[in-house]
């Protein structure tokens, strides 16, 4: 990624926008080359998504915390790669799990995910941040929120390469 692109990225500026701004000055190979940047990040958030999902599989059921936390940031990251190639949204402000389940009106199973990634982001918080929260305390399940996002992640996984980014 350019220096150029991350700053933009990190500056709240919306790549989407910015190339279609341009488009009326701009010839197609330079549209073009600001997708493949927006594409190149949408691939990059979408590994660090997978990068903790399989580190999530390979932790023992008496890891719940962590196993949990990391399916979370699976699940998280993969939803901002989405929302980055959809809707050119990017953020790094700890506001924008709230966003969690914010999903273009055309992901399939949109509903689902927008009702239980939220949930998720919930029990991670309490694997996170509550020492005296149990096991017990989860809306979801270990077993089915690793069912969660290993779904999540085939399905957005197909969604973007309908949308041609080469994953």
């Amino acid at each position: 990624m350019s220096e150029k692109f991350r700053s933009l990225l990190k500056k709240g500026k919306n790549p989407k926008q910015i190339k279609e701004g341009l488009s009326e000055i701009l010839d197609k190979n330079s549209l073009d080359r600001i997708q493949d940047e927006i594409n190149h990040n949408v691939l990059a958030l979408f590994e660090l998504g997978l990068n903790h999902y399989e580190f999530a599989k390979n932790l023992d059921a008496g890891d719940w915390r962590h196993k949990i936390s990391r399916l979370y940031y699976a699940a998280y990251n993969i939803a901002r790669a989405v929302r980055l190639h959809y809707a050119g949204v990017f953020s790094m402000d700890s506001t924008d799990h709230k966003k969690v389940g914010e999903l273009p009106d055309d992901f399939p199973d949109k509903e689902k995910y927008e009702n239980e990634l939220p949930e998720l982001r919930e029990d991670r918080n309490l694997c996170d941040y509550d020492h005296i929260s149990t096991l017990n305390d989860m809306k979801i399940g270990i077993n089915e929120t690793l069912v969660l996002v290993n779904e999540f992640v085939h399905v957005s996984k197909e969604y973007l390469k309908n949308r041609n980014v080469n994953l």
